[in-house]
């Protein structure tokens, strides 16, 4: 008999039987699913090139690998499906075939299960449990309701339904402990892992093959080397259910991932999860050793990590320069604002506004790019305040920011404060994604936050900043096409699709018959007919969005230094001008000459020369202003067919350059002809 009420700890679980064999099991066929959220019309968020691996996924799917080592399971073949349902479509009816095989006995495992994804969750659950399959629910929404609040209706909604619920980290035996009770039919409704958190010394390091990169963008891995923080933010979940104190696996441990991930999956980059890497208590042990198999192995391995503001204060003073030689090219601050007075009512004390662009500029000079999490929706934002920061943000020289909507997450202290105090709260999970307002905030109507939310993507990947970010990091031609193909991604996401970055890989998809219960199944026409006007906006967005980097590109790209002293010249001179096209043929000539002052080398071209020049689609280009004003005017010109194939000839060459280097098939050495042909040298 199960009992849907009762909670089970570590040490409490049955023994009737000794073996899975003697429970009647031959194989153990256990699928664990990385569960989507819904769009705002029901669908699942889909895509068909994913973009970051589920860190949740690859640790739980190592634990349940792990399980063969337990005497419990001796005797008995174990199969392990992991499916990260933001790019697969899970197979429900195979699972449900092998499952009525007799000796196998299945289990559906949804892990790493935050709040906006709970309601999917439990309809892939009713996919299941019809058919006696157990079903089993981890994650952040359990474990963050469990921590601050309690069992709360849509928790005992779901044990109702005969779902598992399991409540915190599941290392030291305790998936052991579950999957045992499942085996002997005696699974409790709740299994309560919260206190104490593991140990994470002897925790088994995930096996990456690069059959897992499978419908992915780029190849590279997560793994969370510590879990925990120190400090006592408002809107965080991290320290109500992963602690307050920082726990960290062995640093060789780590090393020795990396190194296998490297020489069997070719993965040389790495996204180090932990909430803030700068307060593990063996960071120091961890950069040594990642900059001794980097220097002796020369492994080329890099990494990103997420670090407080204050890091750079910690004693020795050299954080940042030794996460540089381990590799790390890139960190995320939780900088969350550039308002003091929303910093101090979130209890943000760490975080000092006016050291931020000291520290910037220090990453910047070791190599590191730095990448900004900025909320939304703060108790004291306006729609010109959102605004004014964002300009700030740039004015810091951030190289890249994600923009969250203050969101009432469970498990942090502000959805506990909301909840006890009967503020408005959306009673739709699906909108806790930060993309939503689910919380009614102080000085804005949600519609004035929900427009602020999307003006501020485009205000902050503007043409101008995107153009000096990359002027940063020309002179490294890796780190200038990581950065541009960032850039491509997030304004994809944020614009295209309308979803935010993290939450959003490449070309939604959608099945009509898979929707959210409670919505209708779409009419054959409607909804195919609704795809086709998604696909002519999404191509057409991806049109606009190709010209405005291949701008982008243009401007910022690395220079010869004939061409980057024009540049210069031209824009100190004449401050409203960006494109040597736009000179006269007597003034450019005049910028050559003053040129051959300074360097005696360059001869200047004639007036006719340099009049062909202009009107030379194959020159090289500062911008596409000059095409831009030709499409905009088009009237003037119908009847000049020499101005459309200048044109066209135009678009093509440069579009076709710019895409060559997207794709990585240039250099920093890139040869250039403008005006002058001199081949010279994110």
């Amino acid at each position: 008999m199960r009992t849907h009420n009762s909670v089970v700890g570590i040490e409490d679980f049955r023994t009737d039987c000794q073996t899975a064999s003697e429970c009647g099991v031959q194989r153990l066929d256990v699928t664990l699913i990385r569960p989507t959220n819904y769009t705002d019309d029901g669908y699942p968020i889909k895509t068909r090139v994913g973009v970051i691996r589920s860190n949740t996924l690859t640790q739980i799917g190592t634990l349940v690998h792990d399980l063969v080592n337990e005497p419990f399971f001796q005797g008995i073949s174990l199969n392990v499906r992991k499916i990260d349902e933001a790019i697969e479509w899970i197979p429900v009816k195979e699972i449900v075939h092998q499952s009525k095989v007799p000796g196998v006995k299945s289990i559906v495992m949804l892990v790493g299960v935050q709040t906006n994804q709970f309601p999917r969750a439990l309809d892939i659950a009713s996919k299941f449990l019809p058919h006696g399959i157990p079903v089993l629910i981890g994650g952040f929404h359990v474990s963050g309701m469990l921590a601050m609040i309690g069992v709360t209706r849509d928790l005992k909604n779901a044990m109702s339904q005969g779902i598992t619920l399991v409540a915190g980290e599941v290392e030291e035996g305790r998936l052991t402990a579950i999957v045992t009770d499942v085996l002997r039919n005696r699974a409790r409704s709740l299994y309560n892992f919260l206190n104490p958190t593991p140990s994470l010394l002897n925790v088994p390091i995930p096996h990456i093959t690069k059959n897992e990169f499978e419908n992915f963008a780029s190849r590279f891995t997560t793994i969370d080397t510590g879990r925990g923080c120190v400090f006592n933010c408002d809107f965080c979940t991290i320290i109500n259910v992963q602690g307050r104190t920082m726990r960290y696996r062995e640093p060789k441990q780590v090393v020795e991932f990396v190194r296998q991930s490297y020489h069997e999956a070719g993965v040389s980059h790495s996204f180090f999860t932990d909430d803030n890497t700068a307060r593990n208590p063996r960071w120091r042990e961890l950069f040594s050793e990642l900059i001794r198999m980097r220097e002796e192995e020369n492994i080329p391995f890099t990494f990103m990590m997420q670090s407080d503001l204050a890091a750079r204060k910690m004693p020795g003073g050299d954080f940042f320069e030794l996460a540089a030689r381990a590799g790390c090219n890139q960190v995320f601050f939780g900088v969350e604002s550039v308002n003091r007075e929303n910093l101090r009512s979130k209890e943000k004390f760490q975080n000092q506004v006016s050291e931020y662009k000291d520290l910037i500029d220090h990453c910047h000079s070791l190599g590191i790019t730095c990448h900004a999490g900025y909320i939304l929706g703060l108790p004291f934002d306006t729609t010109a305040s959102i605004k004014q920061d964002v300009a700030e943000l740039q004015r810091m020289m951030f190289d890249s920011a994600s923009f969250y909507i203050l969101s009432p997450l469970p498990g942090s202290k502000d959805h506990q404060r909301w909840w006890r105090e009967g503020r408005w709260l959306d009673e739709d999970f699906n909108k806790y994604d930060s993309a939503h307002v689910a919380v009614k905030p102080e000085r804005m109507s949600p519609d004035e936050l929900m427009e602020a939310y999307h003006n501020t993507w485009e205000q902050f990947y503007s043409t101008e900043h995107m153009v000096k970010v990359l002027k940063q990091w020309r002179s490294n031609h890796h780190y200038y096409r990581e950065r541009l193909s960032f850039f491509m991604w997030y304004l994809y996401s944020s614009r295209i699709e309308r979803l935010h970055p993290m939450n959003c890989g490449f070309w939604t998809v959608r099945r009509r018959n898979d929707r959210r219960s409670g919505f209708p199944q779409e009419a054959f026409v409607p909804f195919w007919w609704n795809r086709l006007k998604v696909l002519s906006f999404r191509l057409g967005g991806m049109v606009k969005l190709f010209l405005q980097l291949e701008d982008v590109w243009l401007r910022s790209r690395p220079k010869s230094n004939v061409e980057e002293a024009l540049h210069d010249i031209i824009s100190k001179t004449k401050q409203d001008i960006i494109d040597w096209r736009d000179l006269s043929t007597k003034e450019l000539a005049s910028f050559y000459t003053k040129l051959s002052i300074e360097m005696p080398e360059i001869k200047v071209p004639s007036v006719v020369r340099l009049w062909f020049k202009k009107r030379n689609p194959f020159a090289g280009a500062f911008t596409r202003l000059y095409v831009q004003r030709i499409w905009q005017r088009w009237y003037l010109y119908i009847w000049n067919p020499f101005k459309w194939i200048e044109v066209w000839l135009f678009e093509w060459v440069h579009g076709f350059r710019f895409l060559h280097h997207l794709l990585g098939g240039d250099s920093v050495h890139e040869p250039t002809s403008i005006p002058v042909s001199i081949r010279i040298e994110k």
